[in-house]
């Protein structure tokens, strides 16, 4: 079976309906290439998801994986932006 996709917003970047996101701890290298594997190709992190750790280990597995950079549309975001400053 394969993970349908959909375009992402105005980007024309089609990613799958499913996205991995959270913080992963001590078995994230196993999950992050499970859903890499089975088509999960939207991939959401933050600075505070286990205090920047699930970025580091998403940075970790494109260092051991380095094809995946190009077919997982990664996005991260920052906390305590305001929109009226």
């Amino acid at each position: 079976m394969v993970l349908p996709t959909r375009p992402f917003g105005k980007t024309g970047v089609d990613v799958s309906i499913l996205s991995l996101s959270g913080v992963l701890k001590n078995t994230g290298q196993l999950v992050f290439r499970l859903a890499f594997k089975s088509g999960v190709t939207y991939w959401d992190t933050a600075d505070s998801y286990g205090w920047g750790g699930n970025e580091k280990e998403t940075g970790s597995y494109f260092a051991k994986f380095p094809g995946g950079k190009q077919k997982v549309f990664l996005v991260t975001k920052a906390a305590g932006s305001n929109a009226q400053e």
